[in-house]
C-alpha cells in the first residue's frame, strides 16, 4: 500500500512538471518570446538548405556592373547615368528573344538628363516590346509612391512594387505578393513577370489543358496557403545571386549592335526564349544593398528574383502549424521528465551518469538535426523553444529527484555502505519498500569466520601492531563478502558474521556464499606471508 502511494506521488509530481513547463513554453511560443534567437537559427538553417536547391532555369539576371560601366564610358562615351536610349537598345534586343518578361529593378522617377527625346526613345521601345515591367516604390518618410515618369509609366505592360519586408534585425526573410496603396493594387516585382505572362498568353497555357481560373490557382494556390498573418511568404534563398544566369549589360548591348550590323552576336537572343529576365544595377555604390539569412551584402533585385523562383518551383519555407508546434513542445516537456525516471531506475552510479548526460545530449542533437532536415525540405519547425522546453523539464525533474528522492537514496547509501554490497544498496534504493520494520522470515546463507588461536596471537603483538593486523584482515575479508553480494551483520573481535538473500533477494545465494568463503581462504594464504 505504501509503495502504491509513493508511486502515485511520483506520477503526480512528474505530470505537474510536464504541465507547468508545457504551459509556460506554449505561452512563450504564442507571444514569440524567442523570435530573435529563432531568427538566428533560421538563418543558419537557410545557409544549410541553400545547398540542396537548384535555381529555376527560366530566370536570368542582366547586371549593369562595373565592367559594363567601364565599357560604356570607354567605347560609347557614356558617363553615369547612362542615356535611356541604351536601355531602349537592351529592350529592343529582348524584343528579338521571345522572352516572357523583362523587369527593370530601377526607378525612372526623373526625366532623363539627355533630354525628353531620350525618354521617348526608351518609352517607344518598351511599348513596342509589350512585356516590360517598371518599378514602383513606397517612400517610407513621406508615405508616397514613387512612379516612373509618365512616358515610361504608360509604356510599361505592368508596374511592380519593389518595397521589401524587413524584420526587426534588418534582415529580409520574407516577401509580399500583393500591395494596395490608396485603393490602387500592385503585384510585387517578383510576381509581376509571372502574372504578365499568364494574362498576356492565356491561350498558350489553356492549350495545355487548363482553363484560366485553374492557371491562377495552380500558380498561386500553394503559395497563398503559405501566407502568414502579415500576408508575407518565407523566401527560400539560393546560396548566391550568381546561382541564377547572370549576364552583363555590356554583353547584351554588344550583341544587339552586332546584330544591327549583320554580325554574329556574342549572345544569341534565342538564349532568352521563354525566360523571365530582371535588369538591375550591380556596380559598387549603385545597387541597393540588403541583408538576407545567408548573405549580409546582397543586391535588392535578388529578393524579387527569389520570390519568382519560389513561385515557379513552389519552394517557399512553410512554417509548421501551431498545433504541430504545441504537440512538439508537449512531447519534449514529457521526455525531459522521462529521462530522469530512467536514471532513477539505473542500478549503478555509472549507468545513472550515462543516462543523465548521454540521453539529453542525443535528444538535443536529434531536435537540431530534425529541424535542419525539415528546413531543407521546406518546413520550418521552431528550434529554440523546443530545446529550452526539454532542458527546463529535464532540469526541474532532476532538481526534484535530487532534493526529494535523492535524500532517501543518500540516507540508504550512508546507512548500509559499510555493511552491504553496492548491488544490494542500489536494489534497496530502487525498492525502498523492501526495508520492513519488524523483519521477515526468509531462507538465508550465513557466513561465520574467526581467526584460529587469535588469543595467543594477540598476546604476542603490541597494541598498534594488533590494530593494524585486525584492520587489514577484516578489510580484506569484508571486501570479498561485499563483492559477492553479501551483507555484513556484525564484527565481534576477530569474527565476521555475514549473510546472503537479505534484505533483497539474491538468486543462487548459496553459491555466492560458498564462493566468498573460498575466496576468503585464498586471501588468507596471501596474508600469512605478511604476518
Amino acid at each position: 500500500m505504501q509503495n502504491k502511494t509513493q508511486n502515485k506521488g511520483k506520477i503526480i509530481n512528474s505530470l505537474t512538471i510536464v504541465f507547468i513547463v508545457f504551459f509556460v513554453y506554449c505561452l512563450l511560443y504564442f507571444f514569440n518570446f524567442f523570435s530573435f534567437l529563432e531568427a538566428k537559427t533560421y538563418d543558419s538553417r537557410m545557409k544549410f538548405a541553400g545547398r540542396f536547391t537548384k535555381p529555376s532555369e527560366e530566370i536570368c539576371f542582366i547586371a549593369l556592373d562595373q565592367e559594363s560601366l567601364n565599357w560604356g564610358k570607354e567605347e560609347m562615351g557614356w558617363s553615369w547615368p547612362w542615356p535611356r536610349a541604351a536601355y531602349a537598345d537592351i529592350v529592343n534586343y529582348f524584343s528579338l528573344s521571345d522572352s516572357k518578361a523583362l523587369a527593370f529593378d530601377m526607378l525612372f522617377t526623373e526625366p532623363s538628363l539627355y533630354g525628353k527625346e531620350d525618354d521617348e526613345i526608351f518609352a517607344a521601345a518598351c511599348k513596342n516590346n509589350g512585356k516590360i515591367i517598371q518599378s514602383v516604390f513606397e517612400e517610407k518618410s513621406t508615405g508616397k509612391l514613387l512612379y516612373p515618369i509618365s512616358e515610361i509609366k504608360e509604356s510599361a505592360a505592368e508596374l511592380g512594387m519593389i518595397t521589401s519586408s524587413m524584420d526587426d534585425d534588418d534582415i529580409i526573410r520574407r516577401a509580399k505578393l500583393f500591395f494596395t496603396f490608396d485603393k490602387e493594387y500592385f503585384n510585387s516585382l517578383g510576381l509581376s513577370p509571372l502574372f504578365l505572362d499568364l494574362f498576356q498568353n492565356p491561350a498558350k497555357h489553356i492549350a495545355e489543358g487548363k482553363d484560366f481560373s485553374e492557371l491562377i490557382i495552380d500558380t498561386l494556390g500553394k503559395s497563398i496557403s503559405s501566407l502568414q498573418a502579415d500576408e508575407t511568404l518565407n523566401l527560400r534563398f539560393q546560396s548566391s545571386i550568381d546561382d541564377y544566369l547572370p549576364y552583363r549589360a555590356s554583353d547584351i548591348l554588344k550583341s544587339y549592335y552586332a546584330l544591327s550590323r549583320g554580325e554574329e552576336p556574342l549572345i544569341p537572343p534565342e538564349n532568352f526564349k521563354d525566360t523571365y529576365c530582371f535588369f538591375a544595377l550591380y556596380a559598387p555604390g549603385l545597387y541597393d544593398i540588403c541583408s538576407i539569412p545567408n548573405n549580409q551584402v546582397y543586391p535588392g533585385v535578388g529578393i524579387h528574383i527569389t520570390l519568382l523562383d519560389n513561385l515557379l518551383n513552389n519552394q517557399f519555407i512553410h512554417k509548421t502549424s501551431w498545433y504541430i508546434c504545441v504537440l512538439w513542445i508537449l512531447l519534449l516537456s514529457g521526455f525531459g521528465v522521462f529521462i530522469i525516471k530512467i536514471s532513477e531506475k539505473q542500478t549503478t552510479s555509472k549507468k545513472t551518469i550515462i543516462s543523465l548526460l548521454l540521453i539529453p545530449t542525443i535528444t538535443i542533437l536529434f531536435v537540431i538535426i530534425i529541424s535542419y532536415i525539415l528546413f531543407a525540405l521546406g518546413i520550418w519547425l521552431p528550434l529554440i523553444n523546443p530545446i529550452l522546453t526539454f532542458l527546463s523539464s529535464f532540469i526541474l525533474a532532476f532538481v526534484l529527484s535530487y532534493t526529494k528522492e535523492g535524500k532517501q537514496r543518500r540516507f540508504i547509501k550512508n546507512a548500509f555502505k559499510q555493511y552491504v554490497s553496492p548491488t544490494v544498496i542500489e536494489n534497496l534504493i530502487q525498492n525502498p519498500e523492501k526495508l520492513k520494520l519488524g523483519g521477515e522470515r526468509r531462507r538465508l546463507s550465513i557466513f561465520f569466520s574467526d581467526i584460529q588461536g587469535f588469543t595467543s596471537i594477540a598476546e604476542d603483538m603490541e597494541p598498534e601492531e594488533l590494530t593494524d593486523f585486525l584492520n587489514t584482515f577484516l578489510s580484506e575479508m569484508s571486501k570479498i563478502i561485499l563483492e559477492n553480494g553479501g551483507t555484513i551483520d556484525k564484527y565481534e573481535g576477530d569474527a565476521i558474521v555475514a549473510f546472503w538473500n537479505a534484505p533483497t533477494d539474491i538468486k543462487n545465494h548459496e553459491l555466492w556464499a560458498l564462493t566468498a568463503a573460498l575466496q576468503c581462504q585464498k586471501k588468507l594464504e596471501d596474508l600469512r606471508e605478511n604476518f
